[in-house]
C-alpha cells in the first residue's frame, strides 16, 4: 500500500495549486493587497476600490477547510464589481441575474 499512498499525496500536493492558478484567472486580474504579517496569502492587487472590495469579501466568507497558508477559498456575496483590467469570459456573461 505505500506505493498508492504517494500519488495520492502528489494529487492532494496539486489540489491546492491547481485551485490557487483557477483563483488567480478569475480573481487574480483584479484583486488587492491583503497581506497576513509573516504569512504565505496575499489578494492580488488591481485597483484601490476592487481591493478594498475582495478584502472584504475575504474577511466575510467562512473558513473553509481546503484554506492553506498559501491559497484561500472565498465565497462571493454579491456580483463583483469589474474593472477595465478585467479581460475575462467572466466579466463579459456574467449578469447580475445569472449571479443570483
Amino acid at each position: 500500500a505505500p506505493a498508492d499512498a504517494a500519488p495520492a499525496e502528489a494529487a492532494a500536493d496539486e489540489a491546492p495549486a491547481a485551485a490557487a492558478a483557477e483563483g488567480e484567472a478569475a480573481g487574480g486580474e483584479a484583486a488587492a493587497a491583503a497581506e497576513e504579517e509573516g504569512g504565505g496569502f496575499k489578494l492580488p492587487k488591481i485597483e484601490d476600490a476592487f481591493d478594498a472590495w475582495l478584502a472584504a469579501q475575504l474577511e466575510a466568507s467562512p473558513a473553509d477547510d481546503k484554506d492553506t497558508e498559501d491559497f484561500k477559498y472565498i465565497t462571493f456575496t454579491e456580483l463583483p464589481p469589474f474593472v477595465g483590467s478585467h479581460k475575462s469570459l467572466m466579466r463579459k456573461v456574467l449578469t447580475p441575474e445569472l449571479f443570483e
